[in-house]
């Protein structure tokens, strides 16, 4: 069972959208914060953990940011999924 290119780039917004459940959806969207939380723990040096839980706490705490993420899925459907959650989170989580 091989991965296709589409699959090896990350699906686009519609392509989410269209073809997952919502618990595939809940499991693709923590996949890819829990990838974004870690990849800002090395980005920071692995010496603090404020920018890791700014980004979970975001996703997992905050009930306004799944809608957020759908409305901006359904806006930029052409993108790919990871990287539209990678701007939004970046945008509520900026380097400081």
């Amino acid at each position: 069972m091989g991965i296709n290119k589409a699959q090896a780039v990350g699906y686009t917004t519609n392509t989410v959208l269209k073809i997952m459940s919502d618990k595939e959806l809940n499991a693709y969207l923590s996949g890819i914060i829990d990838g974004l939380a870690y990849a800002r723990y090395v980005q920071d040096g692995k010496k603090s953990y404020k920018g890791m839980k700014c980004i979970s706490d975001w996703f997992y705490k905050d009930k306004k940011t799944i809608p957020k993420i759908l409305r901006a899925f359904a806006h930029f459907k052409d993108s790919f999924a990871n990287s539209v959650v990678g701007a939004l989170a970046a945008k509520e989580c900026p380097l400081r």
